[in-house]
């Protein structure tokens, strides 16, 4: 009988700082793009000092992941700070249009982000000690979802994903990915020979035995009812692809993306059918003109909003 042999790491140095820079200027093109986009010339105010610490600051974390993990992969951290650039660009435009400051708020989450971060990689030095926090992981996971529907929670458009605490909003969840990404990993890189390889065989699909991935089940169905109470569909679709690709990852069965379609499917149609708000929120996507969906709670305006904002360019 074989093993899942896990791929073969590489150092990622050139690979990672070409992407960064690939990434940071997707972020400070954007950023310039909205400011002209408003009939201003010139640089935006600030610019050399915000793009300056900004790209030390990267640079730094750059770094430190190259000396303390080098074989990380190179491609993820890439990936957030494009992803970060473009967020915050879309965030000053909404800013220009509504006379506010919010990217200046976002900016400096991010700038702490990136800190954390880094005191993250310097204390955890090896990332296979959080393997002895597996069920630690899926119970503070669990209690973060649970969190917006204590008395703290707040419900906003029609979900309950938020808490209130001192003045300040917060979604537990966001907390709660990293947690539940823990203990998958920590229990799959456990059990992922008998996930693969000691099940039965039914229809040429490698299943694994009841006792080897029920745990790995009851987790993901207690999040996902969750979040269903919590009518937050998009965090538990994410919740699934997550815990989907690191079933394919650790086991390397193609048969578990070809389940976890099913599933998928299956999940969308049983939800579509019987949960009130997800059936609104199709009837917006066939029909977001009809104008008494426009005038419902978390109704079509967003979606109106955002197809004349597309239209005007």
């Amino acid at each position: 009988m074989s093993t899942v042999v896990p791929p073969r790491t590489r150092r990622g140095r050139w690979p990672e700082i070409t992407l960064l820079l690939l990434a940071g200027a997707i972020g400070v093109g954007a950023y310039y793009l909205v400011w002209t986009g408003l009939d201003n010339t010139g640089l935006p105010p600030s610019f050399a000092l915000v793009v300056g610490a900004g790209a030390a600051l990267v640079f730094a974390c750059h770094l430190l992941i190259r000396a303390l993990c080098p074989y990380a992969d190179p491609v993820l951290f890439p990936c957030a700070i494009a992803l970060n650039g473009l967020g915050l660009a879309m965030i000053y435009r909404v800013d220009a249009a509504a006379d506010t400051d919010h990217a200046r708020s976002q900016l400096i989450l991010t700038a702490g982000a990136l800190v954390f971060f880094a005191v993250t990689v310097l204390l955890v030095r090896n990332y296979r000690v959080l393997q002895n926090y597996m069920w630690t992981s899926l119970i503070a996971g669990v209690v973060l979802l649970l969190l917006p529907l204590s008395p703290l929670g707040r419900t906003l458009n029609g979900s309950r994903l938020w808490i209130a605490v001192g003045g300040m909003s917060f979604q537990p969840a966001e907390v709660a990915k990293i947690c539940f990404a823990v203990f998958f990993a920590a229990y799959l890189v456990t059990e992922r020979d008998n996930l693969a390889l000691a099940g039965p065989k039914i229809l040429g699909i490698r299943l694994p035995k009841a006792r080897h991935i029920l745990p790995v089940l009851i987790a993901w169905a207690l999040c996902m009812g969750v979040l269903v109470f919590e009518r937050d569909f998009g965090t538990a679709l994410l919740f699934f692809g997550l815990f989907v690709a690191m079933l394919w990852v650790a086991t390397e069965q193609v048969s578990w993306l070809a389940i976890g379609a099913l599933l998928t499917v299956g999940g969308v149609w049983f939800i579509s059918t019987t949960v009130s708000h997800v059936q609104a929120r199709f009837a917006i996507w066939l029909d977001p003109f009809d104008p008494e969906l426009y005038d419902a709670v978390g109704g079509s305006y967003q979606v109106v909003q955002g197809l004349f904002g597309m239209a005007s360019g």
